[in-house]
């Protein structure tokens, strides 16, 4: 970050280097699933647009929700329960990271 270190003194050159870091940046073709190069700004946007409604879109995607079986956690008793609110005491601390 010498440029903002160096203030006004190297304006041109921070400038340059933004307009060089614009041009790098800049999605010029992308390839559509069929295989074929987009250049065109309006087909690269549509696919753009596409691309991410069908990622999230429920349409199409299969959706299995994970079922645990009945049962699969066990009971806490009565006297477990007050254990869940307590404050976290040190032992407690260095037992689940050590």
């Amino acid at each position: 970050m010498e440029e903002i270190r160096d203030g006004d003194r190297s304006t041109c050159s921070y400038y340059a280097s933004t307009i060089v870091r614009r041009r790098r940046n800049q999605i010029e073709m992308l390839q559509d699933p069929m295989g074929n190069w987009l250049t065109d700004d309006e087909n690269i946007k549509a696919m753009v647009q596409n691309f991410f409604k069908n990622l999230y879109s429920n349409e199409g995607t299969p959706c299995t929700p994970y079922l645990l079986p009945h049962n699969y956690f066990p009971m806490l008793s009565c006297e477990e329960m007050p254990d869940l609110s307590r404050p976290f005491i040190e032992s407690d601390i260095k037992k689940a990271i050590f």
